[in-house]
């Protein structure tokens, strides 16, 4: 079954955030593609209800396990720490469908 991860969060440090963005499908791209996911969207959203991000992204994997062996990958291991670092009031959920 499909899994949708979504992410969003707040750029803290646009400096080291440039180092992991995945608008620009390097590593992250890369790394998501390995393990047969695609980019659904990333980038600004309209909040009718809670908090805005400034970041939103959602991710499609063909599965669970696609989904955990790309998060366990050791080479986006190596930069999710520039995301995570980079940025706060982050939500990490996954939607199956």
């Amino acid at each position: 079954m499909p899994v949708h991860a979504v992410f969003t969060y707040d750029i803290t440090d646009p400096e080291r955030y440039a180092k992991y963005n995945p608008g620009n499908l390097s590593v992250v791209g890369s790394t998501v593609a390995k393990h047969g996911g695609e980019f659904i969207f990333a980038g600004p959203a309209t909040y009718v209800e809670g908090q805005a991000k400034m970041a939103n992204v959602c991710i499609r994997f063909p599965t669970m396990d696609a989904f955990k062996g790309w998060s366990d990958d050791p080479e986006y291991g190596a930069i999710k720490g520039d995301r995570v670092e980079s940025s706060n009031n982050y939500t990490v959920f996954l939607v199956e469908s």
